[in-house]
């Protein structure tokens, strides 16, 4: 049987070292918003034939003298072959017309064209954030609220608490990869940041069932650090394949959009992956040991009185 509870310190460190190092990440590299959040300059150029998307974004990108993001707009049935160029800035006609004479002379058998250039206006501004946050503080109270009613028997707010506390871990762990790839931070992403908040508040629930279970079953016989080891084990089986399956099916659809240059599709799933990952670990590894601290304070607390 392992021992997590009294391996609590090293995975406490862990995660503490992981968020700080995201977070720091984040402030010195910045975090790439999309053109939703902060306007820009968007561009549609059609080629012909296959060409390196790699080789090409990078010819883009010296020409503009800034970062960009490509997107592919194959269309399979009309048989034409597209890009859309993202720039954060604002890009004159002018420069995407040299552009393409340039792309002309160094992929000279694809024939680029120039379709149309259109301004961006940021759609959303500091209010959306505020509301944001604020949607996201009342489902935390939410959360908190059900499983203070769900385990009210083993003390609910403490349930409550620490699966908040996972649920934000795993969250600010889908956003480091985003951050990490340097994947524009969309709409989208914020929908999977959210998928990963829900997935692991009802990963959080499956344990804090076993421990409820086994707390009948026991009662005062044993500790909360006992319960708690015993509880993660019997469901480490269970919790193990459940979240490897749906880290499998991710991965696969995933491997797949990169495969087909669909770098949109992929950096929707990669965050949706890596949280299912963290939900593993932070359902065996954290939840259950941060409990037990809280539950043994708490003792410890009465007894003093």
């Amino acid at each position: 049987m392992i021992n997590f509870v009294g391996k609590k310190k090293i995975f406490f460190v862990i995660s503490i070292v992981l968020v700080l190092g995201i977070c720091l990440f984040a402030l010195v590299g910045g975090i790439p918003w999309d053109l939703q959040f902060q306007g820009g300059t968007i561009a549609t150029i059609t080629y012909e034939g296959d060409v390196d998307h790699v080789e090409l974004q990078g010819a883009i990108e010296e020409s503009l003298g800034g970062r960009i993001a490509l997107r592919d707009l194959q269309d399979a049935e009309a048989g034409t072959r597209s890009i859309s160029i993202s720039s954060a800035t604002t890009v004159a006609a002018d420069r995407f017309n040299s552009l393409v004479d340039t792309l002309n002379s160094q992929f000279s058998d694809h024939q680029f064209t120039l379709e149309e250039v259109h301004a961006v206006n940021a759609a959303f501004d500091t209010t959306f954030f505020v509301k944001g946050l604020a949607a996201v503080a009342v489902a935390c109270l939410l959360v908190i609220l059900y499983f203070a009613l769900r385990f009210r028997k083993i003390g609910g707010w403490s349930a409550g608490l620490t699966a908040v506390l996972a649920a934000l871990h795993n969250g600010v762990v889908a956003l480091g990869i985003l951050v990490l790839c340097r994947g524009p931070l969309n709409l989208y992403s914020f929908a999977a940041i959210l998928a990963v908040l829900a997935y692991t508040a009802g990963s959080t629930a499956f344990l804090f069932d076993r421990i409820r279970e086994n707390q009948q079953i026991y009662g005062k016989k044993i500790s909360a650090c006992e319960l708690v080891n015993n509880s993660i084990n019997q469901s480490l089986r269970g919790m193990v394949v459940s979240n490897v399956v749906v880290m499998v099916a991710l991965a696969a659809v995933c491997v797949m959009a990169w495969v087909n240059q669909m770098a949109v599709v992929a950096l929707i799933l990669l965050p949706l992956l890596m949280g299912v990952a963290a939900t593993l670990y932070t359902s065996t590894c954290i939840v259950g040991p941060l409990w037990a601290v809280w539950k043994g304070h708490g003792h410890s607390k009465k007894a003093a009185a």
